[in-house]
């Protein structure tokens, strides 16, 4: 029925334009949407658009609920985008993270496996990592062979010092998890790290890449300082891992879009 997906269609990219804007819609234009959607004619499409609508609202727990509730459908697959778009922007960055492996194995979307690489890297996250770059060189869609090559030295990096190491791969991975979600609560832009281990030394050393124009030297100190206690409060300041915040030039990139409905 092509009418009913050019319906969805133009709903769903109504909604995205505030999404675009970086707004939400007011009572009335809430209620105009919820009306349009009532009116889809199959459950998945207005589950689908609904979960979108909830998401450009804000409410992050009711629109994970919804996109749950389509991923069940046959057609589960086309809500994907949108629901990793909509965890991105209300989850916190470990969680997104962790609920993106799921919906990037129904998806089968490279593009989310190339930014779960990177997210994997940033959370420190040994087994994922390996995952999403054996699926992007299986299927060689690597957005960057430059990244898919840094991913695999980190990975050796850090399987090397676990391995002759009392530290666990789930102990590195918390810290991981502490330094993403502490960046995006502080709305500070990390485009990636760098792992290292100097053999002389008996810490993993782990670097975290912000935006030089994020915030100055005394900032960054500050940064670091309340990063430091974060990791005290998790009690994971004794781990032989010194994870610090530095700032370097970046590329600004463009927020993203919401799909349609296809």
């Amino acid at each position: 029925m092509p009418q009913v997906q050019t319906n969805t269609t133009k709903i769903i990219e109504s909604i995205g334009t505030y999404h675009k804007r970086n707004e939400r819609p007011d009572d009335m234009a809430r209620q105009r949407f919820v009306r349009d959607i009532d009116k889809l004619p199959t459950e998945f499409e207005r589950l689908h658009a609904r979960g979108v609508l909830e998401a450009v609202c804000g409410n992050g727990d009711v629109a994970f609920q919804i996109f749950e509730t389509a991923l069940a459908y046959p057609e589960g697959y086309r809500a994907c985008h949108n629901y990793w778009v909509a965890l991105k922007n209300l989850a916190s960055a470990s969680e997104a993270t962790k609920k993106g492996y799921e919906i990037a194995e129904l998806s089968s979307l490279f593009s989310i496996w190339n930014e779960l690489l990177i997210r994997s890297a940033i959370m420190l996250d040994v087994e994922n990592l390996k995952r999403c770059h054996e699926v992007l060189r299986k299927a060689k869609k690597f957005d960057d062979d430059l990244i898919a090559e840094q991913a695999l030295d980190e990975v050796n990096t850090m399987e090397q010092f676990l391995n002759n190491s009392t530290l666990t791969a789930e102990q590195l991975s918390q810290i991981g998890e502490v330094a993403f979600d502490f960046l995006t609560e502080k709305e500070i832009e990390i485009r990636g790290n760098h792992i290292a281990h100097k053999k002389q030394r008996d810490h993993l050393s782990v670097e975290y890449i912000i935006s030089a124009d994020s915030l100055g030297a005394d900032e960054l100190f500050d940064l670091n300082f309340e990063f430091a206690g974060r990791l005290v409060e998790r009690e994971l300041d004794k781990l032989p891992v010194v994870a610090q915040f530095q700032r370097r030039e970046i590329e600004v990139t463009e927020s993203e879009e919401l799909a349609d409905a296809g």
